[in-house]
């Protein structure tokens, strides 16, 4: 049975169209994807994100076992930074993207809804295997998670939010253990913005606060769709579909979070043959980025073509309402992949011509 989320109450008093997602009941839109998309873009929007997981990782082991697990070399994180990462399996493959707060004496893991139990699960036993001294605790439960995105977030977190969000910068976070708050600077939208976690029972008065912050201003409640057509237009990829285990962080162009000379991170090897094979010949294949005439997106599975040879597969696709024309994302053959190159997609039985793009299709800078 699915899961509900502290606001779940809150989504139906405000007639939210709710589906289930990642095993919870998840507003996906309020009202309509493209102008909560909108609003994002040119004033802010709350997302309810409490459906991901939090796992906090403590302990005298806790950096060396971390380290083995996670690409990112987290040696030189600093207390109050955020760094992306990944975990893959022996083979390379994507287990989970995730980000990594170091708090004070301990390092706090934000992963994904679907992914959080085989997670923590996979965690545990790796722990367990190598014997370190670290303690793995599940706060998932306990705790609510808002996003608060867009060019406006900055003014209506400093109105509702007790610790002084102004003074963080990209990636960076504060936390205040009285109150069990953490916010980072941080977002999945392309946007300026904060995520806030705070304990599950206290969610609701933070997102009324928001709402009522951000009235006159042009903020709207936003749901699951305009939080993946955001996501989308800044390539920012989503676990399940343009990652996992079939994908490796360097075909994946996350090559950048994954730190080669760990000689005891798992998957090292597959990870430095797979990043041998881009150096040595540009790698058989690329996760690329499009945009096609007019408003028919590709989904998941659809076909690439260039010319009259199939050279890739959608992962994501969708309209995008900054650029008015549909646009997504998925592997495609190296010798295809250049910017400019033109291809068609497979949609329903009918070819639409489009042309790879650089990624991001949209930075706000």
């Amino acid at each position: 049975m699915a899961e509900l989320t502290p606001l779940y109450e809150r989504h139906v008093e405000m007639g939210a169209r709710i589906i289930e997602f990642g095993g919870f009941m998840m507003p996906v839109q309020y009202s309509g994807i493209i102008e909560e998309h909108n609003a994002v873009r040119k004033a802010a929007g709350v997302f309810d994100v409490s459906h991901m997981g939090e796992l906090e990782v403590s302990g005298k082991d806790a950096l060396a076992f971390l380290n083995r697990l996670v690409t990112r070399n987290l040696e030189g994180l600093a207390k109050g930074r955020v760094a992306y990462g990944l975990m893959c399996r022996e083979d390379g493959g994507i287990l989970d993207d995730l980000t990594v707060y170091r708090r004070q004496d301990s390092y706090y893991l934000v992963v994904n809804a679907s992914t959080a139990k085989a997670d923590l699960a996979w965690m545990t036993a790796h722990r367990d295997q190598w014997g370190s001294d670290a303690e793995i605790r599940d706060l998932s439960k306990a705790t609510g998670k808002i996003d608060l995105q867009g060019p406006l977030a900055a003014g209506i977190a400093a109105e509702t939010c007790p610790l002084d969000t102004g003074k963080l910068t990209y990636f960076r976070f504060a936390e205040d253990r009285d109150s069990g708050m953490l916010v980072s600077r941080s977002g999945y939208t392309g946007e300026d913005g904060f995520e806030f976690y705070l304990p599950a029972a206290e969610t609701a008065a933070l997102w009324d606060r928001i709402l009522q912050a951000g009235e006159g201003k042009g903020l709207l409640p936003c749901g699951l769709g305009a939080r993946d057509t955001l996501r989308l237009e800044a390539c920012l990829v989503l676990n399940g579909s343009d990652i996992g285990p079939e994908y490796d962080p360097i075909v994946a162009g996350l090559g950048w979070a994954v730190d080669l000379g760990k000689d005891d991170l798992v998957g090292v090897e597959a990870l430095r043959s797979s990043a041998e094979r881009v150096r040595v010949d540009g790698g058989t294949r690329v996760l690329a980025a499009f945009v096609l005439e007019g408003r028919s997106s590709g989904r998941h599975g659809d076909t690439i073509y260039d010319g009259e040879n199939a050279v890739g597969l959608v992962t994501s696709g969708s309209f995008s309402p900054t650029l008015g024309r549909a646009v997504g994302m998925g592997y495609v053959a190296k010798n295809s992949a250049a910017a400019g190159t033109e291809v068609d997609v497979e949609i329903r039985k009918r070819r639409v011509r489009g042309k790879i793009s650089q990624r991001p299709l949209y930075n706000r800078s």
